[in-house]
């Protein structure tokens, strides 16, 4: 259902005017009524994982490119923004076209690097780099559909088909101090941006899933997005659950007894929640509880 239906269904079941719009409206009745029911929505998409507010996220991992003009011991890409928060001296630029690797001496502007070596010589534009930074950049840039929150246990670097693991910020400066370089790389966020350490190989997927903030759509189902701003926006969310919601808060707004209309409601997430996605089977008996044959491997130092 739209806003402007679940609004009519909700005033013609508290007996006021049901209207014919919802985002034009001057009635304070129906305009108390949509702050509620953004406030349940916002509320609401909090309570767990939504399967329906769950998106996949495609990181390639560095800073890539292609290079604009040819320059001795330098790098030139009109189309970058080279900055000093996500590259830093030191760090590796490698020409993919050649493989030939060289490193950072300055950062003279948005879009010149000094590299320590003439890599970029053969053509005089239009060849492929890589810069490995341990800042990947903004999150929201990442996972572009309004970013809550990563799921646990979801990062994973498909190139080298091995997880990220996750660690905190005392975890991070440990790393940092003691210098640790792998094999495996450890991710966290911090100012919004996602750290990783070793420094990653540009270039690499990544992939993850994260939960949304948006809980609805707009009429067409093309844009997610967290508050309403049409009449037929759609919410994700179970309506039943939303107007359950809608009912105790509208009730205690009002300053009338909602405490059943309160628990009935709660049942209601708790029941949405448990039925919510895919479940793994439960096996309670000891059918299978000798072990099984498996494969192990090594974390790293492969003979390939």
């Amino acid at each position: 259902m739209s806003l402007l239906t679940i609004v009519q269904r909700f005033a013609e079941e508290v007996n006021v005017n049901s209207p014919s719009t919802v985002m034009g409206t001057t009635d304070p009745q129906i305009k108390q009524i949509k702050a509620l029911l953004q406030k349940e929505g916002d509320d609401l998409s909090r309570r767990g994982d939504w399967e329906v507010l769950v998106n996949e996220a495609i990181h390639t991992t560095g800073i890539n490119g292609t290079t604009t003009l040819t320059i001795t011991d330098g790098l030139i890409d009109n189309t970058a923004t080279f900055t000093d928060g996500l590259i830093q001296v030191g760090n590796t630029v490698t020409n993919k076209d050649t493989s030939v690797t060289s490193t950072v001496t300055s950062i003279n502007n948005d879009t010149y690097l000094s590299l320590a070596d003439d890599i970029f010589q053969g053509l005089s534009a239009g060849e492929n780099y890589g810069i490995n930074v341990e800042d990947q950049g903004s999150i929201d840039s990442i996972a572009t559909n309004g970013f809550n929150y990563i799921r646990n246990d979801t990062i994973w670097d498909r190139s080298l088909r091995l997880p990220v693991y996750v660690i905190d910020a005392t975890d991070w400066q440990q790393v940092k101090a003691v210098a640790v370089t792998g094999p495996r790389y450890q991710a966290r966020l911090r100012g919004g941006n996602l750290l990783v350490n070793p420094i990653p190989t540009a270039g690499n997927t990544w992939a993850f899933e994260y939960v949304t903030k948006n809980w609805m759509t707009d009429s067409t189902g093309a844009t997610n997005k967290q508050y309403f701003t049409n009449d037929g926006d759609l919410p994700l969310l179970p309506e039943t659950v939303l107007e359950a919601g809608l009912q105790w808060r509208w009730k205690k707004q009002k300053g009338l007894e909602y405490s059943e209309d309160f628990r009935t409601y709660e049942i209601m997430v708790a029941d949405a929640l448990s039925r919510n996605g895919l479940k793994r089977a439960v096996n309670l008996s000891q059918t299978n509880a000798t072990p099984q044959p498996k494969i192990y491997t090594p974390e790293g130092n492969w003979n390939l």
